[in-house]
């Protein structure tokens, strides 16, 4: 059964829901995990670093540590699928759409790259998936 599912693949275009995937498509996948109480201590420890270096101004708006949690680990997930140092947070601004979805408002490599964006929360982490195409 796999094997003649994967040889009927060839070079298509696949459409998934909403989403075409063109067989010329290149993909990029990055995914992050943020236990939250310990994300909180750290966060209490070291409140002006997180400001000045790791949330853009408007992520800190009506942010719970739940929320900053998600929004740290979409952070992580977008320089590990961009193949890009830790440390360049600010670049990167993860915002929320009207009806709750959220996006990269802001990336490193922007123009080169579509995305879509998953933040989870469940009991004491959040996690993020995001898959950049182009």
């Amino acid at each position: 059964m796999l094997k003649r599912d994967l040889s009927s693949m060839g070079k298509k275009n696949r459409q998934y829901g909403d989403f075409l995937v063109e067989s010329n498509m290149i993909m990029k996948l990055g995914t992050d995990i943020v236990h939250i109480p310990r994300f909180e201590k750290t966060l209490r420890e070291s409140r002006e670093y997180f400001e000045q270096n790791v949330f853009c101004p408007e992520e800190w708006a009506d942010s719970s540590i739940e929320k900053l949690a998600g929004r740290f680990a979409a952070k992580e997930a977008t320089l590990k699928a961009l193949g890009i140092k830790a440390g360049r947070w600010q670049e990167i601004c993860v915002k929320n759409s009207e009806d709750g979805k959220p996006f990269l408002a802001s990336f490193l490599m922007q123009k080169k790259w579509k995305h879509e964006l998953s933040i989870s929360h469940d009991g004491e982490y959040a996690i993020a998936v995001v898959v950049f195409y182009r």
